[in-house]
């Protein structure tokens, strides 16, 4: 798409954006393929959830929601660890 982020790399998809953390830092996240996506669904604790498809674009605006959410629970350095 012409407009700025509404494709996947320009920050529309939520799977490939910056995300605050409890401590005001960010988190940066990019699992473009398939097997890293279901990684990072894992360590948030929301594998096995009822989510939109990882390219479902009419989805992502709840995406972006969830991942919001679960960044704002912990620091940046306790994020870290966990995808360490």
């Amino acid at each position: 798409r012409e407009e700025r982020q509404a494709n996947v790399l320009d920050g529309g998809a939520p799977w490939y954006d910056n995300y605050r953390t409890r401590d005001g830092k960010y988190m940066s996240i990019g699992p473009v393929e398939g097997r890293f996506y279901a990684e990072l669904l894992d360590k948030l604790d929301l594998a096995g959830k009822d989510l939109p498809a990882q390219y479902d674009r009419n989805g992502w605006p709840a995406l972006r929601e969830q991942f919001e959410a679960v960044f704002l629970t912990r620091t940046r350095d306790e994020w870290c660890a966990v995808f360490e």
